[in-house]
């Protein structure tokens, strides 16, 4: 018999919490910097702000090692030091920093809804905890989408990599800029349309950057507005979930 997302989602995760916890054999501090960085920007010392600052450093090097985590290197390029050129004052203790990425994206869904609700599954409420998923898990979900629609633009533009792209003022989910050609994207997994307002916003990203994209991709969940897709300009992309039957097919090919 088939068992429906959340029957898995018990057997999987909630009646093995502490087996797998047992075989992940991590000390409390490297336990809380996962489920930190399961859910936040996910920036290399974003969990200095929850754990000593030269513990931090280590633990994320240990969890590197160990390849439960990687690397998603940073494409902002360091600014040019200039004498003569006074440094803006939010940028005086800034650094570029990388990113990390679980290597499992299982292991994530552990640490972003499990471990940080141990105490339901001692106290037999999963049924509470299940409802904690079922809230969240469209938020969960939506980093999910944004690496599968790195891949997807990755095959149509035919390229090896699409990145993101984040410095002190912006992110941007989808970044491709090489050899003079340049692609910006936004990526959103709400159960509600695209409209033109998310374009404004990229072109103003792109703006900031000081970035002329030939190409501007949005990818939804759920669609795009009538006037976003009737005033489709020639030089944006719009994909939806029907569109993502090219991954599937390319890999079956």
């Amino acid at each position: 018999m088939k068992l429906s997302l959340y029957e898995n989602i018990s057997n999987v995760f909630i009646n093995h919490a502490f087996d797998i916890l047992s075989q992940l054999n991590l000390d409390e501090n490297s336990l809380k910097a996962l489920s930190v960085l399961s859910k936040n920007d996910r920036k290399r010392f974003s969990i200095n702000k929850s754990i000593p600052h030269f513990q931090a450093l280590g633990i994320i090097n240990k969890l590197l090692d160990k390849n439960i985590l990687v690397l998603e290197k940073s494409q902002e390029k360091p600014a040019i030091k200039n004498k003569r050129q006074k440094v803006k004052k939010e940028l005086r203790s800034y650094i570029v920093q990388d990113k990390v990425v679980f290597k499992n994206h299982g292991l994530r869904f552990f640490f972003y809804f499990i471990y940080p609700n141990l105490s339901l599954i001692v106290s037999n409420k999963t049924e509470e905890l299940l409802g904690i998923i079922k809230i969240n898990l469209e938020n969960y979900q939506s980093l999910i989408f944004e690496f599968l629609c790195k891949d997807f633009l990755a095959k149509k533009l035919k390229v090896e990599q699409v990145f993101s792209f984040w410095n002190y003022y912006c992110e941007i989910d989808l970044y491709y800029c090489e050899n003079n050609f340049c692609v910006l994207g936004e990526v959103k997994f709400k159960e509600r349309k695209i409209c033109k307002n998310i374009l404004n916003i990229l072109k103003n990203k792109a703006k900031q950057l000081q970035v002329q994209p030939n190409l501007y991709v949005l990818f939804s969940k759920r669609g795009f507005s009538k006037e976003l897709v009737a005033n489709k300009e020639r030089n944006l992309l719009l994909y939806t979930l029907e569109d993502f039957k090219f991954l599937i097919e390319d890999n079956n090919g």
